[in-house]
């Protein structure tokens, strides 16, 4: 009887630890990071790191998946499909919010602040030997526009100080890589990019000839952030592309990094902690940003923290 009574017990000991090193084993948070079209920065931040995760967290396991961008990449991480996801930082605000493009829509309030990251510029580019030498000297010409809400808005807006309007139906929409391709053509005499600097396309259309970027003044620039708070004074630095001799003054447009509400405060920490103990700038220029030297940081940002992560980033002095 003792006999049996110790097999029991033993039973007992080692069902109780196989089913803690199951536990154990299955403690990490298997999850995919929304990022964007395949080849883009997005993409390339985002597969980096996972990588990068997924070799230094015992909380984390992520997959790269690539998606058309910041819209989809919101509905997903609001609906739980995928556990972090890249944003533009003032769309997911207005989706948070159920303001501009989400007006009368179903407000995403599932989504938390994990990080600030790189910035995207607005640039109006024009070819070097042009006559255009300010944006009102385009007054009357053809401004395109590219498809996507977040790009028409900034184009609007940044051609609104100057009495040039974009108007949703009159103004082509083109593709980043058509207005280049327009532009060789010379079917249009100005482009409209959205992104960070050096862009391919950009770079692409200065081997043809070279560029100028037009800037915005002092006051046209005062004029776009009392309107936009949420945007940035962006430059440019001269000689980013062949032509370009000047710094260039625009809108910029910060990225984040959102997850759910839902997501472990574990999981949120790990993706935190492993971004800022390495130097991203190794998987793409723009790197450089996710890190405790982004300025971008505040106690009140618009779309509320992760509170892992907000505590993470307060143990930083980030605010």
């Amino acid at each position: 009887m003792k006999c049996l009574s110790k097999k029991l017990v033993s039973l007992a000991i080692a069902c109780a630890l196989a089913v803690s090193l199951a536990g154990a084993a299955q403690a990490a948070t298997r999850t995919a990071f929304g990022t964007g079209n395949s080849g883009g920065v997005f993409y390339i931040l985002g597969a980096g790191m996972a990588d990068l995760i997924n070799k230094n967290s015992k909380e984390l396991e992520l997959t790269a998946q690539s998606t058309s961008g910041t819209t989809e990449n919101l509905n997903l991480v609001n609906a739980n499909e995928i556990g972090f996801g890249f944003t533009v930082y003032d769309t997911a605000y207005f989706a948070y919010t159920g303001g501009r493009e989400y007006e009368g829509k179903r407000k995403l309030e599932n989504l938390r602040l994990v990080m600030m990251g790189h910035v995207g510029h607005h640039q109006t580019v024009v070819f070097a030997d042009s006559p255009y030498k300010s944006m009102a000297d385009l007054k009357g010409e053809t401004i395109p526009t590219s498809p996507g809400v977040a790009a028409f808005l900034l184009d609007q807006a940044s051609w609104k100080p100057w009495g040039i309007d974009v108007v949703k139906g009159k103004s082509p929409i083109l593709s980043y890589s058509e207005q280049t391709t327009a532009m060789k053509d010379g079917t249009i005499k100005v482009a409209n990019y959205n992104m960070a600097y050096p862009a391919s396309t950009i770079m692409d259309l200065a081997t043809t000839k070279p560029i100028r970027i037009l800037s915005q003044t002092e006051e046209t620039m005062a004029a776009i952030l009392k309107e936009h708070p949420y945007w940035l004074r962006s430059v440019v630095p001269a000689n980013t592309y062949s032509g370009q001799t000047e710094d260039a003054v625009n809108i910029g447009f910060p990225y984040a990094i959102v997850c759910s509400k839902d997501m472990p405060d574990a999981a949120v920490r790990d993706f935190l902690r492993v971004c800022f103990a390495n130097d991203l700038s190794a998987i793409h220029p723009d790197g450089r940003y996710y890190s405790k030297d982004n300025k971008n940081y505040t106690a009140k940002p618009l779309v509320p923290y992760h509170p892992a992560a907000e505590a993470f980033l307060k143990e930083q002095g980030l605010f």
